[in-house]
């Protein structure tokens, strides 16, 4: 232990890889790895760092002389330990500004090939670009689309995927590649966050089926789930708050102490990083100082107060939007019977059986229906870049009102919906005579029906039926429109 070594010994049985004692086993077969300090070497928070091990996965650092010299004990001692290096997956990468002549490196005598990009541990890295994790980002996104897209193949053979089990689908098998090695990939640069977003924007989507034409938020106020950019900085900061109790001698507890460094020189660092990411998604400058950022505490606040600035912008998306008025004031009654005004919960209305109608209800409340109110502002006035205004997307069937959501459900004096209306209505007092007179506006009748999981089914199957009646006529164009 430390510099003090035991006698010799042959172990014929060896371990199972996995097993809890590989690691600790593996460390002790290659404790007598030493490398000679060269002058080109490395250092961090004043700390030599020549090599790092992962079990069998290994990296250097040094410059040219120092890492030839650091090769030229490693492959002896591989050799004599019985350990075959593979020359073809080994790689040399230049950071900084290149020599005008590359140097050649060998391990036993094989040169090794150079590369301006690499994985290590899963996570990509790329020496000719800025953001040495722009081709990660890139792998990641190809990786979680691709499952996605896999997902939605199989629909042909299983059928419908219900929003729930698709839930489950997205935590565990598109979730990992979106936020595989966020711990150190601080978003700093929008670009690749932005991949890796528009994945899980468009799986939602489609899980929901809403349109493309649909907001972002409203797919994170169905399912529960948290916008990509506040879960990411969530392994951030969870990772800092692992560095912030490791012992001194642990090597992110220098890397550590070196940003500190940089953080007072005023340079860019991976701290600093996460200073501007916060910052970005509304914490204030108090709260993000050298010092908060170096309290345990401080941070576990933090970790806390993340997912609540998700649901902020998600209630400021809602209500700085006419789109989305139906989502407003709601309430999710819970298997607990309380009452929840969580803005980002999975909805029980997304466990209606019968998929059209379940879509139905689900476009009705996203604003990714076919009335009038919606698709007019896809629609531009004639000779004019201006869209329709509101006030002329008229109801298509008696056009005494706008045509959206409440005025079809409830207002509406067509006679097919008015049969639908007065049937369905019928069947509510019935069942909950107490409701007749519970509402005074036809959206708070709405929401109060949305509220009862026992309704829901027959909501949803009342929009359909609505919605059907609506599109058998085409929209009403409005004179001056085109």
């Amino acid at each position: 232990m430390g510099s003090a070594f035991s006698a010799s010994f042959r172990s014929t049985v060896g371990i199972l890889a996995g097993d809890s004692g590989s690691p600790g086993f593996w460390n002790f077969f290659a404790s007598d790895l030493v490398f000679v300090p060269h002058p080109e070497d490395i250092s961090i928070g004043g700390r030599r760092v020549m090599n790092i091990e992962q079990a069998d996965d290994g990296a250097m650092f040094s410059g040219p002389l120092g890492l030839q010299a650091h090769l030229d004990v490693y492959g002896p001692w591989a050799s004599r330990k019985g350990l075959l290096v593979n020359i073809p997956k080994t790689k040399a990468m230049a950071f900084g500004k290149l020599p005008s002549t590359l140097p050649v490196f060998t391990i036993l005598g094989r040169p090794i090939e150079w590369t301006n990009e690499h994985k290590y541990l899963g996570v990509t890295f790329t020496s000719s670009r800025a953001d040495i994790f722009s081709q990660h980002y890139t792998e990641k996104e190809k990786s979680a689309r691709r499952t996605a897209n896999v997902m939605f193949t199989l629909k042909k053979y299983f059928g419908d995927l219900p929003p729930r089990e698709g839930v489950l689908i997205y935590k565990s098998r598109i979730d990992p590649h979106l936020t595989f090695g966020a711990e150190v990939t601080v978003d700093v640069a929008n670009s690749g966050s932005h991949l890796l977003e528009k994945v899980q924007v468009a799986y939602l989507r489609h899980l929901l089926s809403v349109q493309k034409r649909s907001m972002h938020v409203v797919v994170f106020t169905e399912t529960g789930i948290l916008p990509l950019p506040y879960r990411r900085i969530m392994f951030v900061l969870r990772y800092l708050q692992r560095i912030l109790d490791l012992g001194e001698h642990r090597i992110p507890v220098w890397c550590l102490e070196a940003n500190v460094d940089l953080w007072l020189m005023g340079k860019p660092c991976w701290l600093g990083d996460i200073a501007i990411v916060l910052r970005r998604l509304g914490f204030s400058e108090t709260e993000l100082s050298l010092e908060s950022l170096l309290n345990p505490e401080h941070v576990d606040m933090l970790v806390n107060a993340v997912p609540k600035k998700g649901r902020e912008w998600a209630l400021t998306q809602i209500s700085s939007s006419s789109r989305l008025q139906l989502m407003e004031d709601r309430w999710e009654q819970l298997r607990s019977g309380q009452k929840s005004s969580d803005c980002l919960i999975f909805r029980s209305y997304l466990l209606t059986r019968i998929r059209d109608h379940r879509i139905a209800l689900t476009r009705l409340l996203t604003a990714s229906h076919g009335l009038g109110v919606e698709r007019g502002r896809w629609v531009k006035m004639q000779n004019s870049s201006i869209h329709v205004p509101r006030a002329f997307r008229l109801c298509r069937l008696c056009r005494d009102d706008v045509e959206d959501e409440m005025h079809v459900l409830f207002v509406c004096t067509d006679g097919e919906l008015d049969q639908l209306r007065v049937a369905f209505l019928a069947e509510v007092w019935n069942r909950f005579p107490a409701l007749r007179h519970a509402s005074s506006t036809p959206m708070s009748l709405f929401h109060t029906l949305l509220s009862y999981p026992d309704l829901v089914p027959r909501l949803a199957r009342f929009v359909f039926d609505a919605c059907q009646v609506v599109e058998k006529t085409p929209m009403y164009l409005h004179p001056g429109t085109t």
